[in-house]
């Protein structure tokens, strides 16, 4: 079913663009405002939620015999979207220093 890789493939992309605002609160670490800690948490797990789901749907889609561009890529763009913010994750968390 094509529309089910479309899918699997647009939560990949939204994950991997929803992704840099959950890195939102560092330019003014400290003395950030309300908003922020209510967008970096959503935008974190949601991030998340959807490059599994975009793992998981074009997975079932390539076991389903589909040939479909989406089916082949969603799982690529969940795994670069977890794989970046695994490397941001270490990379930040190595080089900041709460003062």
């Amino acid at each position: 079913m094509v529309t089910k890789a479309r899918t699997a493939l647009a939560l990949g992309v939204v994950g991997l663009v929803v992704w840099p605002l959950s890195y939102a609160w560092i330019p003014s670490a400290g003395g950030n405002p309300a908003w922020i800690e209510l967008m970096v948490p959503i935008a974190e797990w949601g991030a998340i939620g959807c490059a599994v789901a975009a793992i998981w749907l074009g997975t079932l889609e390539r076991r389903s015999q589909s040939a479909s561009t989406g089916a082949t890529w969603a799982p690529r763009v969940g795994w670069l979207t977890l794989g970046l913010m695994t490397i941001s994750f270490i990379v930040i968390s190595s080089l900041y220093r709460a003062t």
